[in-house]
């Protein structure tokens, strides 16, 4: 693998760490940051449910994941996921 394929990734990234630091310290550039939220992920934890895109963090996820993919996120109705398509399914068959 080439030296240019690999990209860097800081989890749990803080705005008083500078990037350059970080880049002087691993030898490469700095890809992409993921904030440091904390309360966010231990909600989400609690709950027993993934991070939204309510949060900083889910709204970092949702932005890495469209810019090492190039495409922007589908529309996602109010109930979401796999368990969402066979909610909204089974409450169309009940309908009259």
């Amino acid at each position: 693998m080439s030296a240019e394929r690999i990209r860097v990734v800081v989890n749990r990234w803080r705005r008083e760490l500078e990037i350059g630091q970080i880049e002087d310290l691993v030898g490469a550039p700095v890809y992409f940051t993921l904030p440091s939220d904390y309360p966010a992920v231990c909600q989400a934890t609690q709950e027993g449910r993934p991070l939204t895109t309510r949060s900083e963090l889910g709204q970092s996820f949702q932005a890495l994941a469209q810019r090492l993919t190039g495409r922007a996120p589908a529309e996602r109705s109010i109930v979401g996921g796999l368990l969402g398509s066979w909610k909204r399914s089974k409450l169309a068959a009940a309908r009259p």
